[in-house]
């Protein structure tokens, strides 16, 4: 009986030992990490922003030199008509105004994308489709938070000449995804 009390005793005093050296790892370690990383976080921060400088201001890149337009969401969200469409697509901001005329699936569906990201409708309509991610990378604008200059912006990139939508093509790639299935 005397073994089974002191068995039981080393038990709940290896418990408490264990409950104790937890929680002072965490408060140790909290007050370290704190007292360590306070001053180089404070160093390296960027920019304060100013009355004149927003953060909205600085992430949507209304503080760059002139003539220099940064790819946000902000920005794509003013180009949202068929006479002005931009779009994200994975990360990537493409102008599609050229295309909207001669996208196969029609005016609308490619629409519905402008000024948004469409990465869901495009990579459920197309997924690794060769063809249709060709095109896009001819229309391509930079990756999202990249800096271009106003003339890029505004430049009218004509889609490459493929037989993009064509019955043809339709019938290669499904034969050709076909093929990839067996």
């Amino acid at each position: 009986a005397a073994d089974k009390l002191l068995k039981n005793t080393l038990s709940v005093l290896l418990m408490l030992a264990a409950i104790a050296s937890t929680t002072l790892t965490f408060i140790v370690g909290h007050s370290g990490a704190k007292a360590s990383w306070e001053d180089r976080i404070k160093a390296s921060s960027g920019k304060a922003l100013t009355d004149s400088a927003t953060q909205d201001q600085v992430l949507a890149g209304q503080n760059l030199p002139a003539g220099v337009i940064k790819l946000t969401n902000s920005e794509v969200k003013k180009h949202n008509s068929r006479d002005d469409c931009w779009s994200i697509i994975k990360g990537k901001v493409y102008n599609l105004t050229s295309f909207v005329q001669q996208h196969p699936g029609g005016i609308e569906l490619i629409s519905s994308i402008c000024g948004i990201d469409g990465s869901a409708a495009f990579s459920n309509q197309h997924g690794s489709s060769a063809k249709p991610n060709n095109v896009l990378t001819g229309l391509l604008l930079g990756s999202l938070g990249a800096e271009i200059t106003k003339q890029q912006s505004t430049t009218i990139i004509d889609p490459p000449k493929s037989n993009y939508g064509s019955k043809a093509e339709d019938e290669d790639e499904s034969e050709s995804e076909d093929g990839d299935r067996d």
